[in-house]
């Protein structure tokens, strides 16, 4: 996998860390989900996955705590604190916390490096 490195300021190789991350042959996954490359560290759901379902994750079955919607990010592997958020081979972001196998990874997890990161939030109640 390639990332870039800050201090360096170049591109640079990193290799197989052993926890599931940069497989150049990923373990099977549930069909529910897609792995767009693989040197992703998330994997997208193609539809709703119900909380409390149990899918196989790179080859480990891991229990879901909450919904995942359809289009949504769930880690591949453990991913640390600052560590980079991988999609379609190149990094999207951050992890701001760890995040677990199986977690949901979007805004409440992941700073966005590039551009700033919005959240619309729902409420209640009539518009104004």
């Amino acid at each position: 996998m390639q990332i870039h490195d800050r201090k360096e300021g170049r591109l640079r190789l990193v290799p197989n860390d052993g926890g599931g991350r940069a497989n150049a042959k990923p373990e099977q996954s549930d069909s529910q989900l897609l792995l767009l490359s693989s040197a992703d560290n998330v994997l997208v759901a193609r539809g709703k996955v119900a909380a409390v379902e149990t899918i196989v994750v790179d080859g480990v079955a891991v229990t879901l705590a909450i919904t995942i919607s359809l289009g949504h990010k769930i880690a591949r592997c453990g991913i640390g604190l600052g560590e980079r958020i991988v999609k379609y081979g190149v990094p999207i972001g951050s992890a701001t916390a760890h995040i677990a196998r199986g977690e949901h990874v979007h805004v409440h997890n992941v700073k966005i490096d590039y551009t700033p990161t919005h959240a619309l939030t729902e409420t209640s109640g009539a518009a104004r």
